[in-house]
């Protein structure tokens, strides 16, 4: 795509150009997915209190492909923004995987 110009916008037009094009079609403009409900630290502020080595909680996790799955339905949806959180989902062994599956999805 050959483009000369791309105009300068506030945040402020962007989001509400955005939302205009949305308006009534809804559409999800940014979703979440918790990967995990474990951490490798125990900081005193956070809600989570699953260590990371926590078998119940590792056991409760969705597998890989559930959340690949997923992936799928929330690009179906054509949500634009998704936050892949936790607990920390660093510490889940599939997360590159995950990571780059959602980017590839766009």
């Amino acid at each position: 795509m050959d483009c000369s110009y791309i105009p300068k916008i506030s945040v402020t037009e962007f989001a509400k150009k955005l939302q205009d094009n949305v308006n009534g079609k809804r559409i999800p403009l940014n979703g979440t997915i918790e990967l995990t409900a474990r951490c490798n630290l125990c900081c005193p502020h956070c809600y989570i209190r699953h260590s990371a080595e926590d078998r119940l909680a590792l056991q409760s996790e969705l597998s890989t492909d559930q959340v690949l799955h997923i992936i799928d339905e929330i690009v179906d949806e054509e949500c634009l923004w998704l936050l892949l959180t936790g607990g920390e989902p660093l510490i889940r062994p599939d997360f590159k995987q995950i990571y780059r599956y959602a980017r590839r999805k766009g």
